[in-house]
């Protein structure tokens, strides 16, 4: 993948199909679960040029929650920026460090994170995540984990494809947050689908 004048290297599921008949499996561990993280959406890629176009400043730290493959979050510190990568899956994760290894990126932060219930004890510039809403029952628990990690003057940018529906989320942040949003229009010779970018700011 190229972002700016970066072209990074990622390894990805080649038998998606099968990884997921057998997630879905009775009695199999993550039983029912959709392994999203498995695949590299148009959304991370947007976000990763987003990222990409920022300054970087040694004093601005940054968080991304629900890495999955490390896309948007491996952009970022390859253009030199201070980043944290999370997710709470343990397969994603391993594939975002392998991916950190592919592209001489070893130095990343990347570990595990469960908004719901942890806490990393400290607050950061910028907090970001793409395609994160996708499970309306933890909308209260993200915007929770917002509050609690983003410093008083940071903002949280989300990249959200245009089939998910999340309005319960903004509406639930609109409170607490400003929001801003941008519209993105991808083209290829078969179709057209939009990507949100939404900035969120303290009140």
């Amino acid at each position: 993948i190229r972002v700016g004048e970066k072209t990074l290297k990622f390894l990805q599921v080649e038998n998606m199909d099968a990884v997921i008949e057998e997630l879905l499996k009775p009695g199999k561990k993550g039983e029912g679960e959709r392994p999203f993280w498995a695949k590299i959406w148009e959304s991370s890629v947007l976000l990763a040029h987003f990222l990409s176009s920022l300054p970087v400043k040694p004093d601005v730290s940054m968080l991304e929650i629900g890495c999955g493959m490390g896309v948007s979050g491996l952009f970022a510190a390859a253009f030199g920026h201070d980043t944290i990568l999370t997710d709470i899956n343990e397969d994603a994760l391993a594939f975002a460090r392998a991916n950190a290894a592919l592209n001489g990126l070893d130095e990343s932060r990347i570990i595990r994170l469960d908004w719901g219930s942890d806490r990393l004890y400290r607050k950061f510039d910028l907090i970001f995540g793409s395609d994160v809403l996708y499970t309306d029952g933890s909308y209260g628990l993200l915007i929770q984990f917002l509050k609690t990690h983003l410093k008083p003057d940071g903002r949280v940018v989300l990249a959200v494809s245009g089939f998910i529906s999340a309005t319960t989320f903004f509406e639930e942040a609109e409170p607490i947050f400003k929001i801003k949003k941008k519209t993105y229009t991808l083209r290829s010779d078969a179709r057209s689908h939009s990507i949100f970018l939404y900035t969120l700011e303290y009140r």
